[in-house]
């Protein structure tokens, strides 16, 4: 396997990687690595199912945690568009 460098990571974003390897119990390689590859595996987007369940899919293994449920497609409300007065 080839080995990347990263120069210029941001501190936060290293703290907030290293702190989800933690959670996880993995190096930091291992998590940056476990992410890079949930992102080379994004489904192909298929608009016949409804809108929560396309998000849920493509979140799939990402280690974002949506759960069954959690994100929902509210069908039949109508827009409420706000007068600003105008």
């Amino acid at each position: 396997m080839d080995n990347h460098l990263v120069l210029d990571l941001d501190p936060t974003l290293r703290e907030r990687l290293e702190q989800r390897a933690r959670q996880n119990g993995l190096t930091l390689e291992q998590e940056a690595q476990r992410l890079l590859s949930a992102g080379t595996t994004i489904l192909p987007d298929d608009p016949s199912l409804p809108a929560g369940q396309r998000i849920v899919r493509q979140c799939a293994d990402s280690g974002v945690g949506f759960l069954d449920g959690e994100v929902v497609e509210l069908r039949g409300g109508g827009l409420l568009i706000p007068d600003f007065g105008e």
